[in-house]
């Protein structure tokens, strides 16, 4: 018998260098993602993170062509778990983050910069106006209210796997 996965979305392995800071911290430090999705990211900071703490991260190999994580900049994330990694030579933890918002500019700030297209009608947005309504799911404004007015229920369930393509 074969387990399922508890996870939505595929992970996919990288070894990006990112930097990151904490709410506590004031500069940013390096560290390396190797493992992501639409949804989250995991990686290995030489500070504990804790559970639902914001962490900032910018994608040092940033490339707005790129198909991966390093599409956008900036991402605020949430941390989900934090351990220890045994390692005397090189102390360190492992850390998943669910990630929360994308930008294309540093920390959010000046998001004027068109960066996305709405997941329901493909309208440019720019950064600051990206709504973020399920894990992997972008909208403008306009779709947002749209789809927050649908009563719950099957269709509206459906409408938003179809968009996200998690149609299985």
């Amino acid at each position: 018998m074969i387990a399922q996965s508890k996870r939505l979305f595929r992970r996919h392995d990288c070894r990006l260098p990112i930097q990151y800071r904490s709410a506590e911290l004031d500069d940013y430090r390096e560290a390396v993602a190797y493992n992501c999705s639409m949804a989250g990211m995991y990686f290995e900071p030489q500070n504990m993170m804790m559970p639902e703490e914001s962490i900032h991260i910018i994608m040092s190999t940033y490339s707005p062509s790129a198909e991966g994580p390093e599409s956008f900049r900036y991402y605020l994330s949430q941390a989900v778990w934090c351990r220890n990694i045994a390692d005397d030579a090189d102390p360190r933890y492992g850390c998943g983050v669910r990630l929360l918002k994308r930008s294309c500019q540093e920390d959010g700030v000046n998001a004027d910069t068109i960066c996305h297209t709405c997941d329901m009608c493909e309208m440019l947005i720019p950064c600051q106006n990206l709504c973020n309504v399920e894990e992997s799911l972008y909208l403008c404004p306009s779709c947002e209210r749209h789809l927050a007015a649908m009563p719950e229920g099957q269709l509206k369930l459906l409408i938003k796997r179809f968009i996200s393509g998690n149609v299985l």
